[in-house]
């Protein structure tokens, strides 16, 4: 018996809960990356997710993302076949992304071990571009945010001129709208 690298359900629980609800898509989306995806499908729906968000400014619906052209026949089917459930409120959210990131977290472990046993194979290893990378990745794999990742996208309304003359003037930082209206009713912006 091996240890699961993914969990397709929960994934598509995650994406279903992201496209048909709205409160708790903005609690969601800024805490996963398309790395807490492992399947194809799920990955694909996830980036359109991202894509859609960045252009309209809104988190798209169920029903717009089973239509999108854009999206590979395969996906629309895959996302069609199964009585998808959701989660139900912000702790079961919290909890759905906490089980999402311990698959990204097995993944990236069992992938930072494929790595180090194919490069000791080698003729000529380097001992210390090995200790590095494998650092890097393991450090990956201990990191659990990617709101940070999203910081220079403060979002549609431009609002970043404020946000930079707080901190070059020394001043607290106030929460900032982000222009998505859907995560600043839920968190009160950044």
């Amino acid at each position: 018996v091996t240890m699961r690298l993914h969990s397709p359900n929960l994934e598509k629980i995650a994406i279903k809960t992201l496209l048909t609800d709205d409160r708790l898509a903005s609690f969601i989306l800024p805490r996963v990356s398309v790395d807490h995806f492992e399947n194809e499908p799920t990955q694909e729906v996830f980036r359109r997710i991202q894509a859609v968000t960045r252009k309209r400014g809104v988190i798209p619906e169920w029903g717009d993302i089973i239509e999108d052209p854009v999206l590979s026949e395969d996906t629309r089917e895959f996302l069609k076949s199964d009585d998808i459930k959701v989660v139900d409120s912000r702790k079961n959210a919290a909890r759905l992304i906490e089980r999402l990131n311990e698959y990204r977290r097995i993944r990236i472990l069992f992938n930072t071990s494929l790595h180090i046993a194919r490069t000791v194979k080698e003729q000529k290893v380097d001992i210390d571009a090995l200790t590095e990378r494998v650092t890097d990745m393991l450090a990956k794999s201990r990191s659990s945010s990617t709101f940070a990742d999203q910081m220079l996208n403060i979002g549609s309304s431009k609002n970043y001129d404020k946000f930079i003359k707080q901190i070059l003037l020394g001043k607290k930082l106030d929460l900032l709208p982000t222009g998505f209206k859907n995560f600043d009713n839920v968190n009160g912006g950044i």
